[in-house]
């Protein structure tokens, strides 16, 4: 599948993975991280200094922050309406990193596959806007590259209820969007994608 995604157009690029990782952003949805009820279960010490309370609301943080950022995405695959340093500092510095490792990967493997492929996506739409813009981009968004791609469909797949199905799913896609996306210039944006486009893609409205 990975070996596809070079004939894609960048937009499509960006198109295919927001929608592999939208497919499992429903995961998240009025999820709280248990590490601090674990912690307890365990016997171990809660860490010093957190506020209970606002731990227990950045899983609605978190979720919320998805939301705003794939509308975002959204927008700038349908209007190229966004610059890509505008959108590194408004939706990823200072922010990804309250995010990353929230929920306890050994009781709660679904959620952090979960995130993990929003993440991954982010990056690669991020990375797609700078290419556009053509400007110099941050360390963390330098690094995005096939094993980036990788990860954010593998991840996709382990969030899944049925990975084997989700990975049919992500592969129908694909090979959908080259039927109008087809390129063989790594350069090419190719035409502007709408978000009703996506949806058709999809088959349903999107979450935000």
């Amino acid at each position: 599948m990975l070996t596809k995604v070079k004939n894609l157009t960048q937009t499509a690029q960006v198109a295919f993975f927001t929608l592999s990782a939208l497919h499992v952003i429903h995961v998240l949805k009025d999820k709280r991280s248990l590490t601090l009820d674990l912690l307890r279960q365990a016997g171990k010490p809660v860490w010093e200094n957190i506020n209970e309370d606002e731990w227990n609301n950045t899983g609605e943080q978190l979720y919320n922050w998805c939301l705003d950022t794939y509308q975002q995405i959204t927008s700038w695959m349908g209007e190229k309406d966004m610059f890509g340093d505008f959108f590194y500092d408004n939706c990823i510095s200072n922010k990804v990193v309250n995010y990353l490792g929230y929920y306890s990967e050994n009781y709660q493997s679904v959620e952090t596959y979960s995130l993990s492929a929003l993440i991954d996506a982010v990056y690669i739409a991020c990375h797609r806007m700078m290419l556009y813009d053509q400007i110099g981009m941050p360390s963390d968004v330098v690094e995005v590259g096939i094993n980036t791609f990788r990860y954010c469909l593998e991840t996709a797949q382990q969030a899944s209820a049925d990975p084997v199905a989700e990975k049919q799913w992500q592969e129908g896609i694909i090979r959908r969007l080259l039927e109008n996306f087809y390129t063989e210039d790594p350069n090419d944006f190719g035409p502007n994608i709408s978000q009703k486009y996506l949806e058709d893609l999809f088959g349903e409205k999107l979450p935000f």
